[in-house]
């Protein structure tokens, strides 16, 4: 069976809804890490909107939304899967739901203001 892929470093027999992980699959939520589970590494940051996502200035910096793709992959090992997340302002955001209603928030990261540094951290 292969391994599974737990996102954050984690010691076996930790609880992987511990409020104080970041980045754990939903799958995994629950379940407790054990021997054998993989350390992920992001290896990249791609936006299918810009063509370079490191160079791009939204026309305004607290008021844009944008597509990231998240390339994940098994630390040391080829192989990588996609995880899209929106980078999204306040502003952004509350326009869309003054014009259509309640959001669902995942797979969002919410920022003030555009700056690729923060992002990429």
């Amino acid at each position: 069976m292969a391994p599974n892929l737990v996102v954050e470093r984690v010691r076996p027999g930790t609880l992987l809804d511990d409020p104080g992980l970041d980045c754990v699959p939903d799958a995994a939520v629950g379940r407790v890490a054990k021997e054998g589970d993989l350390n992920a590494e992001i290896r990249r940051l791609h936006s299918p909107d810009v063509d370079t996502f490191e160079h791009f200035r939204p026309p305004c910096d607290d008021d844009f939304a944008l597509i990231i793709q998240v390339i994940v992959g098994p630390q040391g090992t080829i192989g990588e899967e996609s995880f899209d997340v929106e980078l999204i302002t306040p502003k952004r955001l509350a326009a869309r739901i003054r014009d259509g209603g309640p959001q669902c928030g995942r797979h969002l990261l919410i920022v003030n203001e555009y700056n690729y540094a923060q992002v990429d951290a």
